[in-house]
């Protein structure tokens, strides 16, 4: 690591503080965690990001308090910033793409296995709604022959009793025509011989 990686640092952190003063060197880790963070890392190596740097920082502050930088030295570590920033830059970049890529791959696969559940669901509830409509087409036949077997059942009675009762009818047909039979010849009987009292009696 080398001066240049404390310039990129510089370049990196939009709003953080770099100065120098009796060799001395500052900058907000804070907002350096916060920034990275906003850039989708996690906290834990948002830190170890931050330390790292710092043990850069401090390591390059003190070579550069040390020994005289010449302006052509400094120009070359310049150029070697830029560079570096883009490189830092183009790192970052790809992390974001595959992090963004990842997200999406799972975003799709839980859409993907929610379209499934909904669809293993709604056949089920298909599934159920046609047994219960089958049952209750059962039931309804059921119910259906029940009531004509009790009808059947209720006719053949209906039958033995109205035979039952022509049975009867004719039965005391029979018994009064009997009774007509034997009572008439009394009847008669009973007259002539009142008659032939009353002859007698005159």
């Amino acid at each position: 690591m080398n001066a240049a990686r404390v310039i990129r640092a510089t370049h990196r952190i939009r709003g953080a503080a770099f100065y120098s003063t009796n060799s001395s060197y500052n900058f907000d880790t804070y907002r350096f965690v916060n920034r990275l963070e906003s850039e989708s890392f996690e906290r834990e190596r948002a830190e170890a990001i931050m330390t790292s740097l710092n043990d850069v920082v401090h390591e390059s502050v003190t070579n550069i308090t040390k020994n005289m930088v010449l302006k052509s030295e400094m120009e070359k570590s310049h150029y070697q910033t830029k560079v570096d920033f883009a490189q830092v830059r183009t790192e970052l970049q790809l992390l974001e793409q595959n992090q963004y890529a990842i997200l999406r791959a799972d975003t799709q696969r839980l859409s993907a296995e929610a379209d499934k559940l909904r669809r293993r669901v709604y056949e089920e509830l298909r599934r159920v709604q046609s047994s219960v409509r089958l049952e209750m087409s059962l039931e309804k036949g059921r119910i259906r022959d029940e009531q004509a077997s009790q009808e059947l059942k209720v006719r053949e009675a209906a039958s033995r009793v109205d035979s039952e009762v022509a049975n009867l009818r004719t039965q005391l047909e029979g018994i009064n025509w009997e009774l007509f039979r034997t009572l008439v010849p009394l009847f008669c009987a009973f007259g002539g011989l009142f008659f032939a009292y009353l002859r007698l009696v005159k």
